[in-house]
């Protein structure tokens, strides 16, 4: 087995394809196709199967998480907070404190019919400073009453207007 060795790797107009700034390194994907429900409880859960796992390469690097959630809740008046978490317990990137209200990266809300549900999209940055290999998952919490569903409408009838659908979790690793 040959083993090559280089500084950079430049494209023919010499831009830079590895080991520059910003570089994606590796990317890894999550996929619940599954679906998942959550009675409220006051309690942050995991949603079980949205998670992806990635070992940087470097503690230098900066890991971009994207996660598109597709949910319902049971009704107008229930909203969920959801939230990336890293290894299970560490918050990324949460909205300011503020009395009693609850901290997330996103609101899960009512889709306005219970047939159909609501797909979210958004995405954060973490710098785990590690190269051990590191979990992002989605949690939600609801102080309130109410269930999420997720990949599924609140009905899930078996009809026309029935659906589910997948959600995704994705991991880039880049240079910092």
């Amino acid at each position: 087995m040959s083993t090559i060795k280089t500084n950079a790797i430049q494209t023919t107009a010499g831009k830079p394809i590895l080991n520059s700034t910003g570089s994606i390194i590796q990317v890894v994907q999550g996929v619940l196709t599954s679906t998942f429900t959550c009675v409220a409880n006051g309690t942050v859960t995991a949603v079980t199967g949205l998670s992806a796992t990635i070992t940087p390469t470097s503690t230098s690097s900066k890991i971009l998480v994207i996660v598109s959630m597709s949910h319902s809740v049971s009704q107008a008046s229930t909203t969920y907070g959801a939230t990336v978490r890293r290894n299970g317990s560490v918050n990324i990137q949460l909205g300011d404190a503020s009395g009693s209200k609850q901290q997330c990266n996103v609101p899960l809300t009512w889709a306005g019919d219970g047939n159909q549900h609501n797909a979210f999209a958004w995405s954060v940055v973490d710098s785990p400073a590690t190269t051990s290999a590191t979990t992002y998952g989605v949690y939600v919490n609801n102080d309130n009453t109410g269930t999420l569903f997720v990949n599924r409408s609140s009905t899930d009838q078996d009809n026309s207007v029935g659906k589910r659908s997948i959600s995704t979790i994705t991991c880039l690793e880049f240079t910092a």
